[in-house]
């Protein structure tokens, strides 16, 4: 079981949510204030995209785990879409990659497939370099 804390400026510590089964990789702001968690589960060898309300409230999920992606990290673009990286594969089987959400999160495209153990994820300050 994994949690998701929130310090306040006051140093109160609070939950947000809590994972049973996924551990947490990366977060990301989105736009509208919700925090938006690339999660794995290593058991089962997937993960999930999923979105809350800073209150905790309002628990979505943007990318199943049945999408059998492994996410671990992510970053967002000025358009409202996301990078995220899958987290498979190794030096003899690249499976995993990076792989970018439309805005409207109906897409899922490649963008650096055959990929092993992909971590980390960042866009430069104007948007052009991943």
């Amino acid at each position: 079981m994994a949690k998701q804390l929130r310090v306040t400026p006051e140093k109160q510590l609070s939950t947000i949510v809590t994972l049973d089964a996924l551990a947490p990789g990366g977060l990301a702001f989105y736009k509208d204030g919700s925090l938006f968690i690339a999660a794995l589960d290593f058991v089962n060898s997937q993960g999930a995209i999923l979105a809350v309300n800073p209150d905790g409230s309002g628990l979505r999920t943007i990318i199943p785990p049945l999408a059998r992606y492994m996410p671990n990290d992510l970053v967002f673009d000025a358009q409202g879409g996301f990078y995220f990286i899958d987290f498979k594969g190794n030096a003899t089987e690249p499976k995993g990659g990076v792989y970018y959400v439309s805005p409207d999160f109906s897409t899922i495209r490649p963008v650096l497939p055959n990929l092993s153990m992909t971590n980390g994820l960042a866009l430069s300050p104007d948007g052009k370099f991943l």
